[in-house]
């Protein structure tokens, strides 16, 4: 027999298994970093991000933080934590699209640890996640 726990620390909240590196995408428009992701990318208010899509690969998609002035500006999430986030309700429409989810869905992507280099750009990857709400 193999147990699972279940407790306040390891049941997920929102879907999401705390300390999970992620990005959601809300049905609205609002696009939110966990506070790991906020960590690991080291994003905070007034920080800026492109998100790159492969033309090739129209379901893989990057992040790139930039100085950029044209880059979609952060904004503090959170007194809490350094949580950010940014609204652009087509962009999740177009991220939704390119991934097969309906476009009135929130759903989430995983940001991946270690960064590609491409084109002088440091990119950080991010996969689908079947989390749908």
């Amino acid at each position: 027999m193999k147990l699972k726990k279940f407790n306040n620390k390891t049941l997920p909240r929102n879907g999401q298994i705390s300390g999970s590196i992620h990005i959601t995408f809300n049905k609205k428009g609002v696009i939110s970093f966990s506070k790991s992701a906020s960590d690991l990318l080291n994003l905070k208010d007034g920080d800026r991000i492109v998100l790159h899509q492969d033309e090739e690969n129209r379901g893989d998609w990057y992040l790139e933080k930039t100085e950029d002035e044209n880059g979609f500006k952060l904004h503090k999430k959170s007194n809490k934590d350094n949580r950010v986030c940014f609204g652009r309700k087509i962009l999740c429409q177009t991220i939704a699209k390119s991934l097969g989810v309906t476009a009135d869905t929130t759903f989430i992507m995983h940001v991946l640890k270690n960064p590609k280099r491409l084109q002088g750009l440091v990119l950080y990857e991010l996969k689908n996640s079947s989390n749908k709400f």
